[in-house]
């Protein structure tokens, strides 16, 4: 059989089974069914791939808030490391209809974009359309959305941890800092998100009884940063790729000094 990225992943929109309310938040979540064996990609692919995109094209008034990936699995291959999802995983997209609510809108089309990888890539792209208000999805698609909904990562601030920067002679690093899980023997780790004019070396960690310091080498370079401001960000991890997960975004001067700790 000739594979296509249409033919290894099915893709299907979710919606909220009652209307929205015009200026309150809502959430879509775009649920992605992946042949054995084969993956797509987290919002920073790694090594090599192509992250998962999902683009809306709505009338005046309504707001669409950054896609939600719930946390990745790390790929390690002797060549490269990248970073997504196996089997099946659901993306959430919030937005926010007009104040004045829907009118006459009685349906949602999002783009989606996505790379589906084994030994050979393919890239898809696809419309898909759903109803306005949606449908109550089937048992394997429900439980999909729950287990990815319980693997979205949560603030910093929930773990206890704080990020701050730290020098040593001329190396510049993020440092996170804080009390061990209950697990106390789970492993800590850090997927760093794709952070233009700033890149992430070698991990480290130490540990004490119930705390742990994790230490990320930092190479900056403002030139790089097309624009955008300096930051260094990513997921703290704990234990394996079903373990909680807490978002890190510290901004970066391009001068070097030190922020204040963000917690």
């Amino acid at each position: 059989m000739q594979h296509t990225a249409e033919s290894l992943v099915k893709i299907d929109l979710v919606l909220p089974t009652e209307p929205p309310k015009g200026g309150v938040e809502f959430e879509v979540a775009v649920v992605f069914r992946i042949e054995p064996k084969w993956h797509i990609y987290w919002a920073n692919p790694g090594d090599s791939g192509v992250a998962t995109r999902v683009d809306s094209d709505l009338p005046d008034g309504w707001k669409v808030g950054a896609l939600r990936f719930p946390r990745p699995q790390t790929f390690v291959t002797p060549y490269e490391t990248t970073f997504g999802y196996e089997e099946a995983v659901a993306l959430f997209l919030p937005l926010t209809a007009p104040p004045g609510g829907l009118g006459d809108m009685n349906q949602l089309e999002l783009g989606i974009r996505w790379m589906v990888c084994k030994e050979l890539c393919f890239a898809g792209a696809v419309t898909r359309t759903a109803a306005i208000p949606g449908s109550a999805p089937d048992a394997d698609v429900a439980a999909i959305i729950d287990r990815s909904r319980r693997r979205l990562p949560k603030p910093l601030a929930a773990s206890k941890a704080t990020a701050s920067l730290a020098r040593s002679g001329t190396t510049t690093s993020l440092r996170i800092e804080g009390p061990l899980p209950p697990d106390r023997g789970a492993a800590v780790g850090f997927v760093p998100l794709e952070t233009p004019g700033v890149e992430y070396g070698e991990r480290a960690v130490e540990r004490s009884a119930d705390r742990f310091v994790l230490t990320i080498p930092l190479e900056i370079n403002p030139g790089n940063a097309l624009g955008a401001p300096l930051r260094a960000a990513g997921l703290l991890t704990f234990g394996d790729a079903e373990g909680p997960s807490f978002d890190v975004d510290l901004p970066l001067a391009a001068s070097g000094s030190n922020p204040a700790p963000a917690s």
